[in-house]
């Protein structure tokens, strides 16, 4: 598939999913298989995924992997029987910093 210049557009959700949407239709006609499609997470992307969805309902548009499982780690972070050994581990780590750094003075 060939690149696309998308400068001097706006970037919102309908323009992006046209672009997208050409590439896929693009890349289906070469025989390319298409399962998923992961964007940025911000805003106008949201609108773009949508949009694709109901275009191609045999693909599934998500958000950015990496941005999701970051907030599902903070997520998870913030329940009481990970938080607990996470600060005392912590505590550990400060008070071995402050005993070594303290011995090498």
């Amino acid at each position: 598939p060939s690149s696309q210049s998308v400068s001097g557009k706006r970037k919102t959700g309908e323009n992006c999913a046209a672009v997208l949407a050409s590439k896929i239709e693009e890349m289906k006609k070469e025989g390319i298989e298409i399962s998923c499609v992961l964007t940025d997470s911000e805003s106008d992307f949201t609108k773009t995924r949508k949009i694709l969805a109901n275009k191609f309902k045999d693909i599934v548009f998500g958000p950015c992997l990496a941005h999701s499982l970051d907030l599902l780690a903070e997520d998870i972070g913030k329940l009481d029987f990970i938080s607990t050994p996470i600060s005392k581990a912590k505590r550990i780590i400060d008070m071995v910093k402050t005993t070594i750094c303290c011995e090498l003075s």
